[in-house]
């Protein structure tokens, strides 16, 4: 297993409901398809199991409309966005992996 994966609080409702299909997190992430992953809000609760689908290595030119879509977002402008208000201009030098995902469970 390679870890789990941790929400916002404000991102927990759509994953749980299916409208968040996919996560972009910095750095080269070691997530396999198949593979089932805790996924937790912030607090570190363990909310249910994630079960990757597919994970692609991209940069900012990389991103999608539909990954954007699968993000729950308006297209990739917002991401792009989303991303540089998270990670800081650092998002512009390494790599990102986009991490697909359907919810296998839930604890709520």
């Amino acid at each position: 297993m390679s870890g789990k994966l941790y929400f916002k609080d404000y991102l927990t409702g759509p994953v749980l409901s299916g409208k968040k299909t996919a996560t972009t997190r910095i750095g080269i992430r070691k997530f396999k398809a198949g593979e089932a992953v805790p996924f937790c809000g912030e607090d570190g609760r363990v909310l249910g199991t994630l079960l990757v689908e597919r994970t692609d290595i991209i940069d900012l030119a990389g991103i999608t409309e539909a990954l954007a879509s699968a993000e729950n977002l308006s297209g990739p402008e917002e991401l792009i966005a989303a991303l540089l208000g998270i990670y800081g201009q650092k998002v512009r030098e390494i790599p990102l992996t986009a991490i697909y995902f359907k919810v296998q469970d839930s604890e709520q």
